[in-house]
């Protein structure tokens, strides 16, 4: 290990906008296609109309953020200012409450309406896929957070049965 050196990187790159989303891109000369990050378009290099030649990974990285920022003054009118600070605070997640823990109400009511989509899915199928009961919750103003507790619990109580092929059946 003695004598290991970092070594300035001398290949060629080529800076690019994406053929779909115009975001700019960075590639060996080398290579033959680049898939864009944000859009997931594959650009092949032999076709681009556009590009510029740099030397060197630091040199494109660098050349992109420039063409991006100015990408972004003409959209938005203004330069952006992205800035870290050197310190991490931890952000603070809000803890979401079961509805059991809200008034015995609004559980109650969220009870009720899935009694009513179960009855509803009841009396016309046998077995049927989560996606009818989100449908049907929708249909009944039951948010999809509860819905999923409430199939939960069902499964719990015997109500519900999930199968292998994530079918539900009574």
């Amino acid at each position: 290990m003695e004598g290991a050196t970092f070594r300035k990187d001398t290949k060629e790159y080529l800076i690019f906008p994406c053929s779909k989303c115009g975001r700019y891109l960075y590639v060996k000369a080398t290579q033959k296609t680049k898939k864009c990050f944000s859009c997931g378009r594959t650009n092949r290099v032999s076709s681009l109309k556009s590009y510029e030649t740099v030397e060197g990974m630091t040199e494109a990285v660098q050349r992109v953020k420039e063409r991006q920022n100015a990408l972004a003054v003409g959209e938005l009118g203004f330069s952006p200012t992205f800035q870290t600070k050197n310190e991490f605070k931890l952000a603070k997640i809000p803890v979401k409450k079961p509805i059991h823990s809200d008034t015995r109400d609004d559980y109650q009511e969220s009870s009720t309406k899935f009694l009513k989509i179960l009855e509803k899915i009841r009396d016309n199928y046998s077995r049927f896929p989560f996606q009818v009961l989100e449908m049907l919750a929708i249909e009944e103003k039951l948010p999809v957070s509860e819905l999923r507790i409430l199939v939960k619990e069902a499964e719990q109580k015997g109500t519900l049965t999930k199968e292998k092929d994530n079918y539900y059946s009574f």
